[in-house]
């Protein structure tokens, strides 16, 4: 963002990479920077040119390289798999289904995601949307639905006291 914000100051590779190594300091971040500009300098003294970090696309493929976990996507969906609601908020727990979606690589269209978000409710939430005269069928109608069962339950629990 501060990149986006500040094109006019970085508008070369060369600036942005600078940048974004001048953030690593510590921990592996660090250590990994210091291979990287001693790499850089090796391959300019042999091939005879200036230093160069390549593009920022090369860059940051190479970040991500060192520090993406080997499958995000595969432990994404293991923790669709395991995820249940317990005790938080409907909104909260929606938003955590949402970000493992997107960390999967996964399409909302996809039945088998819908169905890992039916499993991940309460029996008693599934019971009641499933009860509905016209149950949802995409994954936006079953998060917009299972929010709106479960907030009208918590309210009238609080009203009932």
């Amino acid at each position: 963002m501060y990149l986006l914000i500040n094109a006019e100051t970085y508008k070369t590779d060369l600036k942005k990479i600078a940048f974004m190594l001048s953030l690593m300091e510590e921990g592996d971040a660090a250590s990994w920077k210091q291979q990287l500009i001693e790499e850089m300098f090796d391959r300019a003294i042999l091939a005879g040119t200036d230093p160069n970090f390549g593009t920022i696309g090369s860059f940051i493929g190479a970040l991500k390289d060192a520090f993406e976990p080997y499958d995000s996507e595969g432990d994404a969906l293991e923790e669709m798999k395991v995820l249940r609601i317990g005790d938080v908020p409907i909104d909260e727990h929606i938003a955590k289904y949402k970000m493992l979606v997107t960390k999967a690589k996964l399409k909302e269209e996809n039945p088998v995601v819908i169905d890992l978000f039916q499993e991940t409710l309460s029996l008693s939430l599934q019971q009641r949307l499933l009860n509905l005269e016209k149950p949802p069928k995409t994954l936006k109608d079953w998060y917009e639905w299972a929010s709106r069962l479960d907030n009208n339950y918590k309210r009238m629990q609080h009203i009932l006291g």
